[in-house]
């Protein structure tokens, strides 16, 4: 068994405009992750601890076999910087993003996927539909109430760069992801040459890597995740032959 933890923060040179110096600034990425492989050798079969008299013949199908695989374990980082929390302190916005939500139209039946409840969904797009021709940038009975994401900015500050207004980096952490893949295999020595057969199976756990989505916006999809980041479970059936 071989494993390895990587811990990684990542940084990029910005220079927003000439007269401002150049600055760091951190980008997201893959903060944790955690890798293995192993193999693991039977013990079943002629010359192994168990089945060690079996015959020949039978030792060719069910003695010698191995298992082995590897997974990985990550977690991704995401950030918003020119956006501000309203009604929710930091950890409150990251407890919410957790659990993701699935919705069953009952209408159609059809099954919709989402991060955060759904007061932050309709809130944060209110927040989002701004009218900067009224006094508090937004229409009269079109008002954002509860907790939500708004934009930076507003009546009293033009919002430019990260930092402007007295914003603050918003950083989350996505939820943790892990998949899998195995190999099955046996190796028959005949005459000179060597028969090898293997099954094979990627993401054997069918594992859904749900993205987050972290754009505030009036949009109507506003936080929906319309796809995964892994594959679906395949299998395959390997016969290699050497000499």
């Amino acid at each position: 068994v071989q494993g390895s933890y990587t811990f990684s923060r990542q940084y990029s040179k910005s220079l927003q405009e000439l007269h401002l110096p150049l600055f760091d600034l951190r980008t997201t990425g893959v903060p944790h992750a955690f890798k293995m492989i192993w193999t693991y050798d039977i013990p079943y079969g002629r010359g192994k601890r168990f089945g060690s008299n079996i015959s020949p013949w039978l030792d060719y199908l069910v003695g010698g076999w191995q298992f082995s695989g590897s997974g990985r374990v990550q977690i991704q980082s995401f950030v918003l910087r020119d956006t501000v929390l309203v009604g929710m302190n930091l950890d409150e916005a990251r407890q919410a993003l957790k659990n993701v939500r699935f919705v069953i139209d009952p209408i159609t039946g059809v099954t919709t996927v989402w991060n955060f409840p759904q007061d932050i969904i309709d809130n944060t797009r209110k927040a989002f539909n701004t009218d900067e021709t009224q006094p508090t940038f937004y229409a009269p009975g079109t008002e954002p109430t509860g907790r939500y994401f708004a934009p930076a900015g507003g009546p009293a500050c033009n919002f430019l760069y990260p930092g402007d207004c007295g914003t603050k980096e918003l950083w989350f952490l996505g939820r943790w992801f892990g998949e899998f893949d195995f190999r099955l295999a046996k190796g028959v020595p005949v005459g000179g040459a060597r028969i090898e057969v293997s099954a094979e199976m990627f993401n054997a756990m069918m594992a859904k890597n749900f993205p987050v989505s972290l754009s505030p916006s009036n949009s109507a999809n506003v936080f929906r995740i319309t796809s995964t980041q892994s594959g679906a479970r395949t299998a395959q059936i390997v016969f290699r032959v050497s000499w």
